[in-house]
């Protein structure tokens, strides 16, 4: 046996010591790498997935914005319809009278 913990055995086989402790930490050191490869994609997937509904949010709230601008066009115009039939509800007999005037000023009515 040596000091750095290196046994030495009569067949020949030499085991232990630093270079064995290197191999070992290098296995170790390639398990946690896999795993943060598997965390990595995992994290990665999860990041496109919360993308893709951020994407759907905005898609939704411009939609929304659209349908609240509708609205507020179909009442304005509402509006307006409704003006504009009483304008015509309320000038439509004045209009009459005045027309029934100028035709029995002219004689064309009796």
């Amino acid at each position: 046996m040596s000091l750095d913990g290196t046994l030495f055995q009569k067949s020949g086989v030499i085991s232990g010591g630093a270079s064995d402790l290197k191999v070992k930490a290098r296995r170790w050191d390639e398990k946690m790498l896999n795993q943060l490869k598997v965390k990595k994609e995992k994290l990665s997937d999860e990041l496109k997935e919360q993308m893709k509904q951020k994407r759907k949010e905005s898609e939704l709230n411009t939609i929304r914005s659209q349908i609240k601008g509708f609205e507020t066009r179909l009442k304005y115009s509402i509006t307006d319809r409704d003006n504009m039939v009483r304008v015509y509800q309320c000038s439509f007999p004045a209009i009459f009278v005045l027309l029934w005037g100028r035709l029995k000023v002219k004689n064309l009515i009796s």
